[in-house]
């Protein structure tokens, strides 16, 4: 085999072998690194994803993520079923900042499925059209045969979340970054709709209050990226800085914009490859630390076959079996001796119900009232400061268009004649200049620091310490349902199908807004179904 293709895919076609490997943090741990390995190099890069597309359709291998009981009810009812090679990529391997190199190319395969959808939703949200997003995307999967996409799987969102996530002196920003603008700045093509072209990312990335917040928490990462890294790495500050006049300069969506007229610092010639698509510019990427790290792990393998090799040479001779055990007892020898841990008395933070409790529906549901008051309190909370949050970012969004107020400015100059053609001189020139500059509006600023701190408060207050009685009720409403399931009895079975409706009825919007009832209330129904 020559050169490191080949030995990366006898490890990529290794690892993707194991049943649900997709969902094994010790093998997404070594994927991660062997993309980042290939990364850096097209040919590798193509082949792992080439291995990662195939390996992400064998459904007998690959780990696939709970839809939820109410979900797998409606399919069963319906008889419909989502099929594998059409399934979002990113729901087998959810993009993280944990394994960047891995969900990159997860990310490209999502791009590449997306590439014909998005050619479609560039032409049904141009100015006229009366589709809102949502609706766009439904008819768009109609006519495609494909499941719905909500907005939220958009790869424009995806690579937004994972360019906020990632940190600014990560070797992989510039490109995540440049695959959000290639969307962002998308537009359909002048033959299939018009000469006037509108991009249509801003139009998405302000769908929702939600999305509204990452673009405003993506332009605030960037602008703390200039200000960290203007004297280590200007090249990348100067980047960043065009990154967040790219989003706040609305006439880059105009169809009619003409990059050459802009400021230097728009950096018009990267604006220029975005619209028309260019290779990725690892040039803006920063490689040392790659390198740096692949140095460190060579020097420490051959320092460890160095040690390795002087133990087993200086042993004496014999058979090869007692040369491999007398080194392994010589390694373990020179190791400390391991601290033992201090014995602690573990106790349950409940009681557990007896067996007897379970003979009639009505006891039952007394000792459990308290808990499950617990589970619908801690849901309502919770739906309640959502909404609170959600207004305070609404009201902060309205604010910020208040932010700059316009004032006029007048002033008068004198210009001195310096003489004519003639030679006749008539005075000096008055001439009157007015404009209308910009400022910041003072009251405004404070009321949107008193937003910022509102809402950093609001979300301390998530933090409630309420929040271990709602463990307590979950473990106990678990235990009665295993305790159920166990039992064969048909009085405890009919206090089963009872409890049943009982944790129906703490189903609300409220409970599934909350992940934790949410969950719980899942899990438990689903449990109980299976009794019956």
């Amino acid at each position: 085999m020559t050169g490191a293709t080949p030995a990366l895919e006898i490890w990529m076609n290794l690892l993707t072998s194991f049943t649900k490997w997709n969902a094994d943090k010790s093998i997404l741990y070594l994927l991660d690194i062997l993309s980042r390995t290939a990364w850096m190099d097209p040919v590798s890069s193509q082949s792992c994803r080439r291995i990662l597309s195939v390996v992400l359709q064998e459904s007998s291998k690959v780990h696939r993520p709970s839809k939820g009981l109410v979900s797998r009810v409606g399919n069963w009812v319906s008889g419909s079923s989502e099929a594998l090679g059409h399934l979002d990529a990113t729901e087998l391997i959810p993009p993280t900042p944990t394994f960047p190199y891995l969900s990159w190319i997860v990310m490209e395969l999502e791009f590449e499925r997306q590439s014909k959808m998005w050619q479609h939703l560039t032409i049904d949200l141009q100015p006229g059209k009366v589709k809102s997003v949502e609706q766009a995307l439904k008819s768009i999967a109609g006519f495609l045969k494909i499941p719905n996409i909500s907005v939220n799987q958009l790869c424009l969102v995806r690579y937004a979340q994972m360019a906020v996530d990632i940190s600014l002196e990560h070797p992989l920003l510039p490109v995540i970054i440049q695959r959000f603008f290639s969307l962002y700045f998308s537009r359909p093509e002048a033959t299939e709709i018009g000469s006037d072209c509108w991009a249509i990312g801003q139009r998405i990335m302000t769908n929702s209050p939600t999305l509204s917040s990452l673009l405003k928490r993506l332009v605030l990462k960037w602008e703390e990226g200039v200000q960290l890294l203007q004297n280590d790495d200007p090249i990348r500050s100067n980047f960043l800085q065009s990154c967040c006049l790219w989003v706040e300069d609305v006439r880059l969506l105009e169809p009619h914009v003409y990059l050459p007229s802009l400021a230097p610092n728009y950096h018009p010639a990267r604006l220029l490859q975005l619209f028309e698509g260019s290779d990725m510019w690892f040039d803006l990427c920063n490689f040392n630390p790659i390198h740096a790290e692949r140095q460190e792990i060579r020097e420490s393998w051959n320092k460890e076959r160095n040690i390795t090799t002087s133990v087993v040479f200086h042993k004496k001779t014999g058979s090869s079996l007692q040369l491999n055990k007398d080194t392994i007892f010589t390694r373990l020898q020179s190791y400390p001796e391991p601290i033992r841990l201090a014995q602690v008395a573990l106790q349950r933070p409940f009681s557990r119900l007896a067996l007897a409790a379970f003979q009639n529906a009505g006891d039952l549901r007394r000792q459990l009232s308290p808990h499950l008051q617990v589970v619908v309190d801690c849901a309502d909370q919770f739906s309640r400061r959502m909404a609170e949050l959600t207004s305070l970012d609404c009201h902060y969004a309205e604010l910020l268009m208040e932010l700059y107020c316009s004032y006029r400015s007048e002033r008068t100059m004198t210009v001195k004649c310096d003489g004519t053609q003639s030679g006749v001189c008539s005075g000096s020139a008055v001439i009157k200049l007015s404009c209308e500059p910009w400022r910041i509006n003072s009251s405004v600023r404070k009321q949107l620091d008193t937003n910022r701190q509102e809402a950093i408060r609001l979300r301390s207050d998530f933090q409630d310490p309420n929040i271990q009685k709602l463990c307590v009720a979950a473990l106990l409403i678990e235990d009665c349902v295993e305790q159920i399931r166990a039992s064969s009895e048909p009085n405890v079975l009919d206090t089963g199908a009872a409890l049943f409706y009982i944790l129906v009825e703490l189903v609300s919007e409220e409970s599934n807004c909350f992940l934790p009832t949410k969950q719980l209330l899942s899990t438990c129904l689903e449990g109980l179904g299976e009794c019956g």
